[in-house]
């Protein structure tokens, strides 16, 4: 009775031990300094979830997890810490590096308007409050016109054939981002897109051909405002000057007794028309797993467009080693017609300042918007596959960023035959390489 009572007070005494600040703070201490950072977390837990909370606690979860880049994993325990602490700079200086590292470029500049001047100086921070200005060019070239304009598209007596082959695209852009407060961005981008093409009209064996040259703008302005909870909420408006080529099939001209004096013929006409979107947008930042929720309207080519976006960000290691985006866009385009859009991205950080995005988008993506309508695909032809890789080579203050992309579109001859038209439809590919230079301020 006596060693029974002896083990229940010592299995007694030792559950207190182990409930009580002293017992976490010696063994996260010994585990600390060992470099056994798995452990540090995992005693960590134990002890916050038994309402032990301390300074050294935090530290050593917040540095252990910073060690093993849980960034994510390590805002929360930094936090702790200054709300322990208003004045820790250390902790300010590896926060700001968290909010960094997993883009919430808002929480970072905010935090860094609490810095004093010497943490300022020391990571180089100014108080200017445009963030960055980036310029990118982009060259898009195909086998289009050599692979279709010789191909014969007519097979009866009176008939005629129309199509328009795209050619080479020339893409610039200009973008900047500025703060607006402690939790505003505005972002603002201009593009200028120069298309060639091709228009080929055919009425029985007499061929009409025309080379075409358009001038293509687009505007895009878009305020981001972090609310309550890290939820971040976006509007963005979106200006598009467009001109189109195409043809015109003039009629045969009859006299009065029906004789033809004038055969049927082509010639080309340039439609000027603007467009415009509206969006809004919501997601959660500062979570290993982010949901995402947008809606657009848009008027393009003169038909309205509605867009629901819904997707997830996540980054399973807590930061920027391995991350993705999955996205799934329905499209409705005027009268009754839905169309989903899957698209994937995939990044890996292969060197300290490298890393590596792969892209991939299928379904019909006409008119298609991402990102508040920053990328907008209102081309002539549907794109049906869009796949590629970005690396992104970071700088001190410069961002040098490589992509490519190939793509399947797709266009529609027009074959007319006793005034009934059929539609026959094309594929081509595309090769898309674009160079994005950004600095950071």
């Amino acid at each position: 009775m006596r060693v029974l009572t002896f083990l229940l007070c010592f299995f007694m005494s030792f559950w207190v031990f182990t409930q009580n600040k002293t017992y976490y703070d010696s063994l996260t201490y010994y585990q600390f300094i060992s470099n056994q950072h798995k452990k540090v977390i995992k005693t960590g837990k134990k002890a916050l979830k038994n309402d032990i909370d301390f300074y050294y606690l935090r530290y050593r979860m917040a540095y252990s997890n910073f060690e093993l880049k849980k960034y994510i994993q390590c805002i929360p325990h930094f936090k702790a810490l200054l709300e322990m602490n208003p004045s820790d700079e250390i902790a300010m200086e590896y926060l700001y590096y968290c909010y960094l590292e997993t883009g919430q470029t808002i929480n970072a500049y905010k935090l860094s308007k609490e810095f004093s001047s010497l943490l300022k100086q020391k990571l180089s921070i100014s108080d200017k409050k445009l963030d960055y200005v980036s310029m990118n060019y982009g060259h898009l070239n195909n086998k289009n016109i050599s692979e279709n304009e010789d191909k014969n598209y007519i097979t009866k007596p009176k008939s005629a054939s129309e199509s328009s082959l795209q050619a080479k695209l020339e893409i610039v852009d200009l973008s900047l981002r500025s703060h607006l407060g402690k939790k505003g961005l505005l972002d603002f981008q201009s593009s200028y897109f120069l298309s060639s093409s091709k228009l080929i009209g055919q009425v029985d064996a007499a061929r009409y051909v025309f080379d075409e040259k358009n001038n293509n703008l687009q505007f895009n302005l878009v305020y981001s405002h972090l609310g309550k909870r890290n939820w971040k909420m976006s509007t963005g408006l979106a200006y598009f000057y467009n001109s189109v080529s195409d043809l015109v099939n003039h009629k045969p001209i009859t006299n009065s007794s029906g004789q033809v004096i004038k055969a049927p013929y082509f010639t080309d006409t340039l439609f000027k028309y603007n467009a415009y979107l509206f969006s809004l947008r919501t997601e959660k930042v500062g979570k290993t797993i982010q949901p995402i929720f947008a809606l657009s309207y848009a008027q393009l080519f003169s038909v309205p467009h509605i867009q629901l976006s819904l997707g997830l960000s996540y980054y399973p290691f807590g930061g920027m080693r391995f991350y993705g985006k999955t996205m799934l866009y329905i499209l409705s385009k005027g009268r009754g017609t839905v169309e989903p859009i899957m698209h994937q991205i995939l990044g890996i950080q292969l060197y300290k300042n490298i890393w590596l995005e792969s892209v991939f988008m299928s379904g019909e993506m006409q008119n298609v918007n991402l990102d508040n309508g920053i990328l907008t695909f209102n081309t002539a032809d549907p794109i049906k596959t869009n796949v590629g890789f970005d690396l992104l080579f970071r700088l001190k203050k410069l961002s040098i960023i490589p992509s490519y992309r190939y793509q399947i579109r797709a266009f529609d001859v027009n074959v007319i035959n006793n005034n009934k038209t059929t539609f026959k439809t094309t594929s081509y590919s595309n090769n898309i390489l674009n160079l994005t230079l950004k600095w950071h301020f």
